[in-house]
C-alpha cells in the first residue's frame, strides 16, 4: 500500500479516533505594561558604585641624623611611616618586628609601614644613622604636620588621611646598600640637610615626598626584574647578617652566605680562610666563592679585607689603642702590613690618618 499516511493517531483503546492538531505557540504570560513576565519581575540591577578614593599626594615628614653612643638602645613600638635607615659610619643592629639586622656603613634598609623597631649601637664605634619617613600617601585638605607616629598614643597614629600605598614593596624589610640605590642614598643625605635648616614648606614636603616615591619605585623594579616577579617585591625575611662594605647589589641574600657575613663579622680578629668560611656556610669553597661574586661583586677574602679595614677605621677613630693594638684586633698579624694596607685603602697610614679625623 503506497501514498501519504492519513493524519490519524493509533486508535484509543475506546474504539475513538485521536485527531492531532497543529499546534500552536502559548500565549505569553502578560505583566506591567504588556511585559512579559520574566522582563517584568527581572529587572537590571544598577552597578555597586565605589566611591572614588580622595586626591592624595606622598609627603617626607622627617629626616634627621643621629650619632648613637658606644652601646645606647632605644626602640619604638610603632611607626607610621614607610622609612629608609642608612648606616653612614660605624656599626650596631636593628631589630625590627622581631629580625635582628646588623647595620654596618653603606647599608640601607626600606623599613614597612606600621614597623617596631629597637637600635643597638655597638660598644665600640657605634653607627651614625640616617633615617627618613615618607608617607606615601596624604591626602589633600587635611593638616599636613610635620611629625610621625613612633607609638599608638601618638595624635596622629591611626589617622584615616595618612597611609601606605605606592611603590608596593611589601610588608617586610627590603635591603639594599648606597651603591646599589645611589639616588635614594643621595635624596636621604639632602633631605636630611633640608631639615638641619629649618621645617620645610609645605611644597618642599610634596616635592621630597614625590622624589623619595620615584627612588622607591626603582628600587621596586630592580627588585622585581632580579627576581623575575614584575609585580613587586616583598623582602628578604629573616635576613641576619650584615651586609657592608659598599659593594653589595640589592637582592636576597641566600643563607649560606648570610651565616658567613653573620660570623666574620664577630671574628675579623681571627685567622679567617675560604675554607673555614666555607664550613661555616656548609658548601664547597668554589660554591662560597661564586655567592661572594653573586652577591657582593667580591672574593670571600677582599671582602674579609673590606670590613677589616672599616673595623679599624672606626677603633682609630674613637679609641687610643696604638697602631700594633689595631691592627691585631682587626686581624693583622704584622703592624707594617697593616699599615701598608691601610695606606693603599684609604691614602693615609694610620696615624696621619687617626689625626686627620680628629680635626674633622
Amino acid at each position: 500500500m503506497t501514498g501519504p499516511l492519513p493524519d490519524v493517531a493509533p486508535r484509543a483503546a475506546s474504539g475513538t479516533t485521536a485527531v492531532t492538531e497543529p499546534a500552536r505557540a502559548p500565549k505569553p504570560l502578560g505583566g506591567p505594561l504588556g511585559q512579559p513576565l520574566g522582563q517584568a519581575l527581572v529587572q537590571p540591577l544598577d552597578p555597586v558604585r565605589t566611591p572614588p578614593a580622595p586626591p592624595a599626594f606622598p609627603a617626607l615628614l622627617q629626616a634627621n641624623a643621629v650619632q648613637f653612643g658606644p652601646g645606647e638602645r632605644f626602640g619604638f613600638p610603632r611607626v607610621e611611616s614607610r622609612m629608609v635607615t642608612w648606616c653612614r659610619a660605624g656599626r650596631g643592629e636593628a631589630r625590627v618586628n622581631g629580625v635582628r639586622w646588623s647595620l654596618v656603613p653603606g647599608v640601607l634598609l626600606v623599613l614597612p609601614w606600621g614597623h617596631r623597631i629597637h637600635y643597638t649601637a655597638a660598644e665600640v664605634d657605634p653607627f651614625l644613622l640616617v633615617g627618613v619617613h615618607l608617607v606615601p600617601r596624604h591626602d589633600e585638605g587635611f593638616p599636613l604636620e610635620p611629625t610621625v607616629p613612633h607609638d599608638p598614643n601618638h595624635r596622629y597614629a591611626g589617622c584615616r588621611w595618612r597611609r601606605d600605598g605606592e611603590p608596593d614593596l611589601g610588608t617586610q624589610v627590603v635591603a639594599t646598600t648606597a651603591d646599589a640605590a645611589p639616588g635614594l642614598a643621595q635624596l636621604s643625605a639632602y633631605a636630611v640637610e633640608v631639615w638641619r635648616r629649618g621645617t620645610p614648606s609645605e611644597a618642599s614636603i610634596r616635592a621630597l615626598g614625590t622624589m623619595m616615591v620615584d627612588e622607591l619605585t626603582g628600587l621596586a623594579y630592580q627588585l622585581a626584574a632580579r627576581t623575575g616577579d614584575q609585580a613587586g617585591y616583598a623582602g628578604p625575611a629573616g635576613f641576619g647578617g650584615g651586609v657592608g662594605g659598599g659593594s653589595s647589589d640589592t637582592c636576597v641574600v641566600p643563607d649560606e652566605l648570610r651565616r658567613v657575613l653573620a660570623y666574620v663579622e664577630h671574628h675579623l680578629a681571627d685567622r679567617l680562610t675560604v675554607a673555614g668560611l666555607a664550613e661555616v656556610a656548609g658548601c664547597s669553597g668554589a660554591t662560597l666563592s661564586r655567592r661572594f661574586d653573586t652577591y657582593l661583586h667580591r672574593s670571600p677574602m677582599g671582602w674579609v679585607l673590606d670590613q677589616r679595614i672599616e673595623r679599624a677605621r672606626g677603633l682609630l677613630r674613637t679609641t687610643p689603642l696604638t697602631v700594633a693594638q689595631v691592627a691585631r684586633r682587626c686581624g693583622f698579624a704584622d703592624a707594617n702590613y697593616f699599615s701598608r694596607i691601610f695606606r693603599d685603602r684609604t691614602g693615609r697610614p694610620p696615624t696621619a690618618w687617626r689625626r686627620r679625623e680628629r680635626l674633622l
